[in-house]
């Protein structure tokens, strides 16, 4: 994904869910990725703001913030 943050213009990291394998450690250290953990839902965040670390989910009408401030 080419896209930015809709709320700093930092770089959106895809979260990867399940349980990593060694190598997919090593990317999130490196910042290519974020872990999302083993639970997914069908609001699961799908982005993650490498800068401001809001999470974001691909929906209709563009990116969603996910949380307790997604009215900002």
């Amino acid at each position: 994904m080419d896209e930015k943050c809709p709320r700093c213009e930092g770089r959106l990291l895809p979260i990867v869910y399940g349980y990593p394998a060694p190598s997919l450690f090593d990317r999130a250290s490196a910042g290519e990725v974020r872990l999302g953990g083993c639970v997914v839902s069908s609001d699961s965040p799908q982005w993650s703001c490498a800068d401001c670390g809001t999470e974001f989910r691909d929906e209709a009408g563009g990116l969603t913030a996910v949380g307790a401030d997604e009215s900002d």
